[in-house]
């Protein structure tokens, strides 16, 4: 169970599904400090998920995380469209 507080809100800005590939979302969050503050290999919590950040995009303040299929079947991941 997540028992950490809630720090920052992000949008989901691009959500990528290639057959045979983890599911790829990039989610944007508007504090450009808070992005140059991630490393990739660091987890954040998307929706109760914890997930290792693969990409850094600091021109667009953005992170990208993948899910394998198993973990988008048991959590809300999988469900996620863009924009939310």
């Amino acid at each position: 169970m997540f028992t950490g507080i809630i720090q920052r809100k992000g949008i989901i800005t691009k959500r990528q599904k290639l057959s045979g590939e983890p599911l790829k979302l990039t989610i944007a969050v508007d504090e450009p400090a808070f992005v140059a503050a991630q490393r990739i290999g660091d987890s954040i919590c998307i929706d109760g998920v914890c997930l290792s950040i693969v990409d850094i995009n600091a021109h667009e303040c953005s992170f990208s995380f993948q899910a394998i299929e198993q973990t988008c079947k048991v959590t809300t991941l999988g469900s996620l469209a863009q924009n939310s």
